[in-house]
């Protein structure tokens, strides 16, 4: 389908496929900030614009759609607008797209395994001094200030990761891709790993 088409006949409702990599974003323009970055053949719903106004007259340029993620396997979705230029009526040929899934996995998995022995050391910090504290009560404290840190951790570090590939591993074995079974074992690997 035509970009002209589908700025024409798009409506709320109706499923698209990211073009290409990019970005859905906080606000209509190209300087906003990003709310989740797209890789290509992501699926999205377009929704009606939570700005419109229809007492002011306030619309959303039709070059822009407001959309939403969806089936996505963890249950997250993430609401933000892209340029209609960057939306595909049609999804990628299965191929390409586990192509693309399988990368940006195998990417997001070679950053977590880099990240291992910050957080297993900071882990056995916490362990450490938590027995401390058991005979010691000024140990207390800093085995509290190292736990908020180790939370923080796996908060802004881990989980946000983690969370994005086990979406990627949920399509690529819905696609039946060979490559997921050895993805898998990374991925369950690092999960064994990454408790606090």
């Amino acid at each position: 389908m035509s970009l002209l088409l589908l700025m024409l006949l798009s409506a709320p409702g109706d499923r698209f496929y990211a073009a290409e990599a990019t970005a859905l974003l906080r606000e209509p323009h190209s300087q906003a900030a990003v709310v989740r970055l797209l890789r290509a053949g992501d699926e999205l719903v377009e929704i009606d614009p939570p700005n419109d106004d229809e007492l002011t007259g306030r619309r959303l340029a039709r070059e822009w759609c407001a959309a939403q993620t969806v089936d996505v396997p963890s249950g997250r979705s993430f609401t933000g607008y892209l340029p209609r230029k960057e939306m595909s009526a049609d999804p990628l040929p299965p191929a390409r797209r586990a192509a693309e899934l399988g990368s940006a996995l195998d990417q997001i998995l070679a950053t977590l395994e880099g990240r291992e022995k910050a957080f297993v050391d900071l882990r056995d910090q916490v362990l450490a001094w938590r027995k401390r504290g058991e005979t010691d009560p000024s140990a207390r404290a800093e085995a509290g200030r190292l736990s908020e840190r180790l939370a923080s951790y796996m908060e802004t570090q881990i989980t946000p990761m983690a969370l994005d590939a086990q979406d990627l591993l949920g399509e690529l074995r819905e696609l039946e891709d060979p490559r997921a079974q050895a993805l898998g074992k990374r991925y369950e690997r690092a999960a064994r790993i990454f408790r606090p």
